[in-house]
């Protein structure tokens, strides 16, 4: 109850905070100046300034770090209520989006960490289990042509090169081992790994809905997210959900078009569906 108070009068406390500093400064300086006006006037100028800003910026720190937060927790839930859409990558219903797809193209630089979780691990099985086609696009994780991309992206994240192609290798991993958990017989088509010499600044996964009975049809819905360049969790990423079939043509021409050209970027892609599909208990890298 106090605090409240005080966080609600906290302007007309921090004024009286500065005049209270502005009397302390004052006699603090007529007693070191003394009879000297020019002295005095000067000095007292300063000390009220001092005082002023002194006050004012004690009550900014005390309160900015908690008002900001809070601001920005309402913002959120402003938007998600306006929108009905999720607005980090950890309120995304991924095992809701997995579930209702045939295919899933999945542009990620690195996220050996998504699978593991268990819904999403859950909704993994029986997508591969129902004969589901994967498609990751990942930058190269050993190519020298993909150096200066991934050193970039170890820039960003103040990792080394290094331990990004391990968390791109193990992104690849992550996925196709949760595919080997199916017996051979019931899997469906192999993960296919398309390992680009560059990389993307957005995160983007898009889930073709799977055919019901009757010959409906799920809707198709896009996720997109943005990397940022301070240290922020996955999770915590901002998210946009999309629905083409709200959407004009353009917009579904141009996803294709990108993944096309991710695709096209790939100097024999049929290497690394092929090695895949050869090798069904190894890595895909």
């Amino acid at each position: 109850m106090l605090w409240e108070t005080i966080k609600k009068y906290r302007i007309y406390l921090a004024a009286l905070a500065a005049v209270i500093l502005i009397g302390i400064c004052w006699g603090g300086i007529y007693a070191i100046a003394g009879s000297k006006q020019s002295l005095l006037g000067i000095l007292s100028i300063l000390g009220n300034l001092a005082s002023a800003v002194i006050a004012f910026l004690a009550a900014s720190i005390l309160f900015s770090s908690e008002e900001s937060e809070r601001f920005e927790g309402q913002l959120r839930r402003i938007i998600q209520e306006s929108t009905g859409n999720p607005t980090t990558l950890d309120q995304v219903p991924w095992a809701n989006f997995i579930g209702n797809a045939e295919e899933i193209d999945f542009v990620v630089q690195g996220w050996d960490r998504w699978g593991d979780q268990q819904s999403i691990a859950a909704a993994l099985t029986e997508f591969f289990g129902r004969k589901g086609k994967f498609r990751l696009y990942v930058c190269n994780p050993d190519s020298a042509g993909a150096s200066h991309a991934r050193a970039l992206l170890a820039e960003r994240l103040s990792r080394s090169p290094g331990d990004v192609g391990v968390e791109i290798k193990g992104t690849q991993r992550t996925i196709n081992d949760i595919r080997e958990r199916i017996p051979l017989a019931d899997r469906g088509p192999p993960v296919e790994v398309y390992e680009t010499d560059s990389f993307n600044w957005y995160f983007a996964a898009f889930f073709r809905g799977r055919k019901l009975t009757g010959g409906t049809r799920v809707r198709d819905v896009v996720v997109f997210s943005v990397y940022a360049h301070t240290k922020r969790r996955p999770w915590d990423m901002p998210a946009q959900v999309v629905y083409p079939d709200t959407q004009s043509n353009d917009f579904r021409e141009w996803f294709e078009a990108e993944l096309k050209h991710l695709r096209d970027g790939v100097p024999k892609p049929s290497k690394y569906v092929g090695t895949v599909q050869k090798n069904e208990t190894g890595l895909l890298t």
